[in-house]
């Protein structure tokens, strides 16, 4: 099967055939290891045709070790790293003139890593020689989630991981994208759905339902219902599919009036208010919500924004079981995903307003790996006691305080999402972040800390959080 696979990787006549040059970073753990990488590399040049470079055929004359190594990093399509026991060592600690230039080498990797974790990440690529395993691949190399490249044997078979990686071709082909084809809803299932409402009019799950001239079909996943305090009216939201275009995904807030009431009124207000926050960001900002439109339709009224992507799904399925820490990798990515939404946050601020909801169901992943906003949260309402969901839930905004809510809630609601999705827990009491997250740098977890300050004023601004968790991935200990 392998060679099957190797044959159809042969370039095709006129492609470019240059060999990928790569640097071997290893240790001299032991003379036998030492001869171990010197096969292994001797075996990527002539039996494989890689143009590996190694300190061992450099031995020619006096030469500064440090600007070598400089150049190989500066030149080298990848590094692999020789896994070893003395390697992770040097690696992790950085001690020892006894093994040459390998603290230096592994030193120079880390910076390189802590500057573009994303990049570094395909250019350096973990090795494990016969007789090696995981545990000897340096953590900031994060050995458990991330690819590393077992060589069983010194043979093109035994090498054709490494060769995939080398060449940018994947083992197997992704074959070509079909028609979507969602069967059609079930008519028995949408009358038995909501029996009580009108026909195509009110959101329910499974049901298509009819806004303005545009059929929708309704999502059970990220449905949610909420009666007005006096239960004069319901709020409902839900994802939905656009039946005239499959790939067209929309998100909507419905408010059904059963009779009328300050309420209800006070609801129907606050979804008018909500469309014309919308207008007028008009899609500017990326990681907002884009208005498609606003529909009234008798006791019904319907709010519809795009959803941000056909397969987004919100950070509520990233909620941790209780105790169950973060991988390093996986929570920088998301700390930077943060980073940069906190900026659609800032221009609601900016616009005197503030989200006040923000919590795991309010983000949503877009296709691009960024993240956005599914609404505009409570932006458009007046504040209450109790409001907002619970996770995330502010001091200022439970039941029994009558504080004013503002900017600094949106800081604490985002520094309360980072300290769960990190550590497991919910901060109630806020612990010190790092006794689950060791990885964490002190500066980082310090001002998540500071923004879980019960009083307001104490808390960073918006734009101090941002930058932690901008930089968390180059602060990785």
């Amino acid at each position: 099967m392998i060679i099957s696979e190797r044959i159809m990787n042969v370039p095709e006549p006129g492609e470019a055939r240059r060999a990928p040059r790569v640097s071997v970073f290893y240790a001299t753990d032991s003379p036998g290891h030492e001869r171990q990488v010197l096969e292994f590399a001797t075996f990527l040049r002539k039996g494989a045709g890689v143009d590996a470079r190694l300190d061992k055929w450099e031995e020619t004359e006096r030469r500064d070790w440090v600007i070598w190594l400089g150049e190989q990093l500066k030149v080298a399509d990848f590094v692999l790293f020789i896994a070893s026991p003395e390697h992770k060592r040097l690696a992790e600690t950085g001690v020892s003139a006894e093994h040459g230039h390998a603290h230096v080498a592994a030193a120079m990797l880390r910076d390189s890593v802590s500057g573009d974790l994303p990049g570094q990440t395909r250019r350096i690529l973990p090795v494990l020689l016969p007789g090696h395993g995981t545990g000897e691949i340096p953590h900031f190399l994060f050995p458990n989630s991330t690819t590393k490249y077992v060589i069983p044997e010194f043979t093109l078979d035994g090498v054709a991981s490494l060769l995939q990686a080398l060449a940018g071709r994947p083992r197997h082909v992704l074959p070509p994208l079909g028609v979507f084809r969602p069967p059609p809803p079930d008519a028995l299932f949408i009358a038995s759905a909501a029996p009580a409402a009108p026909a195509g009019r009110v959101l329910a799950v499974g049901a298509e339902t009819a806004i303005g001239a545009t059929h929708y079909l309704v999502h059970a996943e990220d449905f949610e219902e909420e009666p007005t305090l006096d239960g004069a009216a319901v709020l409902r939201r839900a994802r939905a599919m656009n039946l005239a275009d499959p790939g067209e995904h929309v998100w909507l807030r419905q408010l059904e009036i059963k009779h009328e009431s300050p309420a209800a009124t006070e609801a129907f207000e606050a979804l008018k208010r909500e469309h014309k926050q919308l207008v007028a960001f008009d899609g500017r900002r990326k990681g907002l919500p884009r208005a498609l439109g606003h529909v009234p339709d008798g006791h019904v009224t319907t709010l519809i924004t795009a959803w941000p992507g056909p397969a987004g799904a919100t950070l509520a399925a990233d909620v941790p079981r209780p105790g169950e820490a973060a991988d390093p990798m996986w929570a920088c990515r998301l700390l930077w995903g943060l980073s940069d939404l906190c900026g659609a946050v800032a221009e609601l601020h900016h616009r005197g307003v503030a989200h006040r909801a923000l919590g795991p169901s309010a983000i949503v992943r877009r296709d691009d790996g960024g993240l956005a906003l599914r609404d505009l949260g409570l932006a458009a309402w007046p504040q209450r006691p109790g409001e907002g969901p619970d996770l995330c839930r502010a001091p200022e905004q439970g039941r029994r305080h009558n504080a004013a809510t503002g900017p600094w809630t949106d800081v604490y609601r985002l520094a309360a999402l980072v300290y769960h999705l990190v550590t497991g827990y919910p901060p109630d009491p806020p612990l010190p972040m790092r006794t689950q997250a060791p990885w964490l740098a002190e500066r980082v977890a310090a001002i998540v800390h500071a923004a879980l300050d019960p009083a307001p004023a104490a808390r960073p601004g918006l734009s101090d959080l941002a930058a932690a968790l901008k930089a968390a991935q180059a602060f990785i200990v």
